[in-house]
C-alpha cells in the first residue's frame, strides 16, 4: 500500500520503492478530496443545500465563471482534486514538525485553516462570484472541509503507520 511501482523506459524492468512523505501526502490529500467532493454533490444535487460545489469554486477560478459543460466539470474536478493532494503534501510535511500525534485532530484544525484562507482570497481578489457566498453554502463547505480532513488524517495516519513498520 504505501509502495509506488517505477517502470523503467530503458527497459521492461519494473521497481518497487517505498513511498516518501511527499507522495504520501499527495495521495492521502487525493484520496479525502473523494469523500468531500460526493458531499459536495449531494449537498447540491441531493439535499439542495449547498449552492456552490467545490468544482464550481476551481471552475472559477480556472474559467473565470462557472464550468458548465461535462468536460469543464471534469477537469475542474480533476484539477481540485490535485490541489488537494499539494495540500495534502504541506499537511505530511508539517506533521513531524510537530508530533506524529492526533493526525485526524490535527487535519480538521488544518483543513479549517485552510477554508478560511479559501473564503478570503476571493475576497482579497475580487471574484464576483465567490465573494456573496450564501450560508448554505458556507456550511456545506465547512463540513466537507471537516470531511477532507477527517479522511486525511486517518488516510496519512495509515500510510505512515505502514511505511514505518516496512523500515
Amino acid at each position: 500500500m504505501v509502495e509506488m511501482i517505477l517502470g523503467n523506459t530503458t527497459s521492461s524492468e519494473v521497481k518497487i520503492v517505498p513511498m516518501d512523505r511527499f507522495f504520501r501526502g499527495f495521495f492521502a490529500g487525493l484520496l479525502a478530496g473523494i469523500p468531500m467532493n460526493v458531499w459536495s454533490l449531494i449537498s447540491y444535487h441531493v439535499l439542495d443545500f449547498g449552492r456552490l460545489r467545490f468544482l464550481d469554486w476551481m471552475g472559477i477560478i480556472l474559467y473565470g465563471d462557472f464550468p458548465v459543460t461535462f468536460g469543464e466539470q471534469a477537469y475542474a474536478l480533476w484539477v481540485q482534486l490535485f490541489g488537494l493532494g499539494y495540500l495534502g503534501i504541506l499537511f505530511a510535511y508539517l506533521i513531524p514538525v510537530t508530533t506524529s500525534w492526533w493526525y485526524i485532530g490535527k487535519a480538521v484544525i488544518f483543513s479549517g485553516a485552510f477554508s478560511f484562507v479559501a473564503y478570503a482570497l476571493p475576497l482579497l481578489f475580487r471574484v464576483p462570484e465567490l465573494t456573496a457566498v450564501p450560508l448554505n453554502s458556507v456550511i456545506s463547505n465547512h463540513l466537507g472541509a471537516g470531511i477532507w480532513g477527517i479522511t486525511l488524517g486517518y488516510a496519512l495516519q495509515r500510510l505512515d503507520t505502514a511505511a514505518r513498520m516496512k523500515e
